[in-house]
């Protein structure tokens, strides 16, 4: 069993609405893609799936000249809506990486899947079941928040309680941990492609130009913010006038598109405010010593900590590595041989 154990490729994989990450030991491995996948209209493969022409990041910029193609969003606020869609990305994920285990040792993959919280119990069998349709050997799901918490380097088996909050593309939770479980936990379908699309119609109504999903990304990571920066920034950005049909530039600033960040990030107030009510009265002095650990990929809007500090009378701090805090707790756990 040892030996099985050290030869055996483990792979755990937790799928965004955004991102979907993976990551193995052995080889070491942390690959981070866009959740998109780029597929020809027309042609199939022997397995009637479509063929891949781009995925991930690549999807991005890939143009299509002469042909019709089909861009798959395989999730949706954690839920899988495109199941083939999704088996082909994390094939292409995993071949790319070179994590498909050598046929001489037959031991196939072992899956750990980061499970978003609140699922229903048929889409948590629906990611099971692709689980193992691809790693073709065990698979076990894993709950978000209790390897987000062990990936943050909080003390998860302690009596003293921790609270993060987890901001993701299409799904943020608020939960609150003590003694190796979940003590409270609110979870919302609010994420930072609404902060995206808050951008996207500021805009609009501005400047009659409607910006593509990705400029607007792109405007938020740029320059957008939740705080006051030390020196003013602006943007040109690129989208189409929708009077004319031309591609058209607009200029905006840190100043416009933070006030639409600022309304724009009210329900994380809400989550927070409505978890931490959930939570054991007996717990309020550690939340209020120990403050709240932000992750995920909105935990890196410029000035978060600061703006919810003052919103909500709580020490906000960012985790060491918020993107990846989650699937690296979650490998630890797949390790150890823990999950569901």
């Amino acid at each position: 069993m040892a030996l099985e154990s050290w030869l055996r490729r483990d792979l755990t994989i937790d799928p965004g609405s955004t991102y979907t990450v993976l990551a193995s030991r052995r080889p070491h491995v942390l690959a981070r893609e866009h959740t998109r996948i780029l597929l020809a209209a027309g042609a199939v493969r022997g397995n009637g799936a479509r063929q891949v022409l781009a995925y991930g990041t690549a999807s991005l910029a890939r143009t299509a000249a002469g042909r019709r193609v089909r861009v798959v969003a395989p999730v949706e606020r954690g839920r899988l809506v495109q199941p083939i869609g999704m088996d082909l990305l994390l094939r292409e994920m995993i071949r790319t990486a070179r994590l498909t285990p050598p046929l001489s040792l037959a031991l196939g993959l072992r899956m750990g899947l980061v499970a978003a919280p609140h699922l229903a119990a048929a889409d948590r069998s629906d990611w099971l079941a692709l689980a193992m349709e691809v790693g073709r050997t065990t698979a076990r799901l894993i709950e978000a928040p209790y390897a987000a918490a062990l990936g943050c380097g909080l003390d998860v088996h302690g009596a003293r309680a921790h609270v993060l909050l987890d901001f993701g593309g299409g799904k943020t939770y608020a939960a609150v941990t003590s003694l190796g479980g979940i003590a409270a936990l609110s979870v919302a379908e609010f994420g930072g492609r609404d902060l995206d699309e808050a951008i996207r119609r500021h805009v609009e109504r501005r400047t009659t130009v409607v910006l593509p999903a990705p400029a607007a990304e792109a405007v938020k990571c740029a320059i957008g913010s939740v705080y006051p920066r030390p020196e003013p920034l602006s943007l040109e950005a690129v989208g189409t006038d929708n009077r004319s049909g031309f591609e058209k530039k607009v200029l905006v600033d840190d100043n416009e598109i933070r006030d639409v960040l600022i309304d724009a990030c009210e329900p994380l107030l809400t989550i927070l405010q409505r978890c931490l009510a959930d939570a054991p009265a007996e717990l309020a002095a550690d939340i209020e010593s120990g403050g709240v650990t932000l992750l995920g990929g909105g935990a890196l809007l410029y000035g978060l900590p600061e703006f919810l500090t003052e919103r909500l009378g709580l020490t906000f701090r960012r985790a060491e590595d918020p993107l990846n805090a989650t699937i690296l707790g979650a490998q630890s756990l797949l390790l150890a041989g823990q999950g569901e």
